[in-house]
């Protein structure tokens, strides 16, 4: 999976993501994009793409041009979204 970082958390090339926070408990350790009306793009292992729009404040967090990583979160339909389309590791 290919996504845009946020450019508050970025700092490496990756955007880690638990693929076990499906319930959406847990924490962002850095934050997706939202730089397109709240959304990002997001590119996937089977060819297909789209434009995700995040739906929690957190997750659309404003760019400050600051570090923003290990954003905690309860419940978020964000996090669980995206962890439900994380690969997991056997």
């Amino acid at each position: 999976m290919f996504i845009d970082e946020h450019p508050d958390s970025i700092d490496d090339c990756i955007l880690y993501t638990d693929a076990y926070c499906t319930n959406g408990t847990g924490e962002f350790t850095e934050l997706p994009a939202c730089d397109h009306n709240g959304a990002c793009g997001i590119s996937f292992a089977d060819g297909h793409a789209e434009i995700h729009k995040w739906r929690n404040p957190k997750t659309a967090h404003p760019v400050t041009y600051t570090t923003v990583n290990r954003v905690a979160v309860v419940n978020s339909v964000d996090l669980a979204w995206l962890a439900s389309r994380t690969p997991r590791h056997p």
